[in-house]
């Protein structure tokens, strides 16, 4: 399987940090006390692994793109966080010698893995009490109130086709939704809930950003037209607000399952 996030990992920064409301609701939901260990798979660049990792001895961070690890780095050095390891490997190769892990985290990444077969994983490494938690959100594809999200759209499909393209050909969304997952695995008592982020004021670059650090805007698919399309883009956003000024509310949600 190809990287997905081919060169994206310098546009991260462009994305919002998760509001720091949700990592406290997260170290509540999860009983959260300092002790045992997180497994984020599929960390990216920390989003997860780095406001957690107050609430762990020990962070063991997977990611499959070498860039996102050493910006993870780079962002936990700056904070002073040392508590967390960062692994350049594939979700699927990942053994059960890991000691101690508490909770398996994905971000924004459990659909682009064999979901069944690396929560089953989770579920043999996790102890009982043990938890498995899942980030996820929308895309453009599916959800754009905005005229901003509908241009967007427009001149990405004026690029790269009508479909929703990744590295390894048209997207192809997960057979069963993480709860059947989770269910079928053996986790239980499945709890889920929404969480907002702060609206933001973004401007055409912060916009073009964003979309460059998402799979189906990877800066690889657009080979010798990314400059093109960057351009286009910038064009027809600032068209619709020649002040540059673009609102942004965005919202995602959060499932948490159990080894009971």
């Amino acid at each position: 399987m190809a990287n997905l996030f081919k060169d994206a990992a310098k546009y991260y920064k462009y994305r919002p940090e998760y509001p720091i409301g949700l990592i406290k609701l997260i170290g509540s939901k999860l009983g959260l006390d300092g002790k045992g260990n997180l497994l984020d798979i599929g960390c990216g660049t920390g989003y997860l692994s780095i406001p957690l990792s107050k609430y762990f001895e020990r962070v063991i961070a997977v990611d499959i793109d070498a860039g996102m690890l050493a910006e993870g780095k780079n962002k936990a050095s700056a904070l002073n966080i040392k508590n967390i390891d960062w692994i350049n490997k594939p979700a699927e190769e990942l053994s059960d010698d890991f000691k101690s892990v508490k909770v398996v985290s994905f971000g924004y990444s459990l659909h682009w893995l064999d979901s069944e077969k690396i929560l089953a994983y989770a579920y043999r490494l996790l102890p009982k009490g043990g938890a498995v938690l899942i980030i996820s959100g929308t895309t453009i594809w599916r959800y754009a109130p905005q005229l901003w999200q509908q241009k967007a759209l427009e001149v990405i499909k004026r690029y790269l086709g009508p479909d929703r393209l990744t590295l390894n050909g048209k997207y192809k969304p997960p057979k069963y939704s993480f709860e059947q997952s989770l269910e079928a695995t053996g986790f239980e008592r499945l709890q889920a809930f929404e969480f907002h982020y702060p609206t933001q004021i973004l401007s055409a670059d912060d916009i073009i950003g964003i979309l460059h650090s998402t799979s189906y805007v990877a800066p690889a698919l657009f080979k010798d037209k990314l400059a093109d399309f960057d351009n286009e883009l910038r064009f027809e956003l600032l068209k619709i607000s020649p002040e540059n000024k673009f609102e942004s509310q965005d919202k995602d949600s959060i499932l948490i399952g159990w080894k009971i």
